[in-house]
């Protein structure tokens, strides 16, 4: 029976582990600067943020002057194995990003398109 216990345990902390990984990514982020090729760029509305829900949907807000002007929704998934978050908006191509810093109150995020040798950084702060 002890030979029975230590796998499910083993199982129950990595699920446990998972759930708080996704937890963490779920709620409001609001863009504190985005970088290219390590350049970062010049803020062109007043806030963005993303919002990721608990079931599965993702919501993009742009603002200028304190009012919505741009509201955008889709699907998100994490693949925790490879600590890839893919963000599916629509009237925009599927992306794939990878979690570079994720904790209760900042999010980092990191898209590379091989193809054109573009590294693009999101730093989100939670909202």
């Amino acid at each position: 029976m002890k030979s029975l216990k230590t796998p499910l345990i083993i199982v129950l902390v990595f699920t446990l582990l998972s759930f708080q990984s996704i937890d963490k990514i779920l709620g409001k982020w609001e863009i504190d600067k985005v970088t290219v090729n390590t350049v970062e760029q010049e803020k062109e509305e007043d806030r963005n943020y993303i919002e990721f829900l608990e079931n599965g949907i993702v919501n993009s807000y742009i603002t200028n002057e304190g009012t919505i002007d741009t509201e955008h929704s889709g699907t998100w998934i994490y693949n925790e194995d490879e600590n890839i978050l893919t963000v599916k908006e629509e009237y925009v191509p599927e992306e794939e990003y990878k979690i570079v810093k994720l904790d209760n109150e900042n999010l980092i995020m990191k898209s590379v398109n091989k193809e054109e040798d573009v590294v693009i950084e999101i730093y989100f702060k939670r909202k």
